[in-house]
């Protein structure tokens, strides 16, 4: 092979090389871009179990896009504002640093059977999905004081009346989850919850 030969073959190793990277990254940021034109939108609904109670009824809605039918895994847990917080976490007997918690064991209402509910510390709770349009209700109950000694009253106000989730869901057609990160500032809770709190989420939120 003279040198003219090898030029033009090593070129062409190069350009095939190129083309195989290229048509690669091409389906790679289309499914990314497909992956987050799928990001889900939730309606969020907060209000009380019932006149007088602490419990508060906390409803998630999967309301888009339409071509996201369903998601066949969804697990909601209360986020520490605090990422970086020392001390043992909930799951190890630590405090829940919200004001109010997943009843534990329980998970959603009319949810199938087989679902394992809330964890023992009422932090996280998976769930086997939703269809579009459907509603899971959550159970929500006050949590108790930080620190040994600590009033009900001193911890509402430290805690603050906001509570933070963190939604990951999926899709049986996507390794990748979808995480979102909401809030809702519940007020009081119980009685001085004022009627529905009420707000619609998508993977962008807040």
């Amino acid at each position: 092979m003279d040198g003219w030969a090898l030029v033009v073959s090593i070129a062409a190793l190069g350009i095939s090389i190129l083309a195989a990277w290229y048509t690669r990254e091409t389906a790679r940021r289309d499914r990314e871009r497909r992956h987050d034109e799928l990001a889900p939108r939730f309606r969020l609904t907060c209000r009380p179990w019932g006149s007088g109670m602490q419990t508060l009824r906390l409803g998630v809605t999967l309301i888009g896009p339409p071509s996201l039918r369903r998601l066949h895994a969804f697990q909601l847990s209360i986020r520490d504002p605090n990422p970086h917080r020392g001390g043992p976490k909930p799951e190890d007997g630590g405090p829940v640093w919200s004001p109010y918690k997943l009843q534990p064991h329980a998970g959603p209402i009319f949810n199938p059977p087989h679902d394992p509910g809330a964890d023992s510390a009422g932090v996280t709770c998976p769930t086997s999905g939703m269809a579009q349009g459907q509603e899971l209700v959550f159970q929500l109950i006050p949590t108790t004081p930080a620190r040994e000694g600590q009033t009900d009253e001193a911890w509402r106000a430290e805690i603050g009346t906001v509570v933070r989730f963190t939604f990951e869901s999926r899709h049986k057609d996507w390794e990748q989850a979808w995480i979102l990160t909401p809030e809702i500032d519940v007020g009081a809770g119980g009685e001085e919850l004022a009627g529905l709190h009420q707000r619609e989420i998508r993977a962008d939120f807040p």
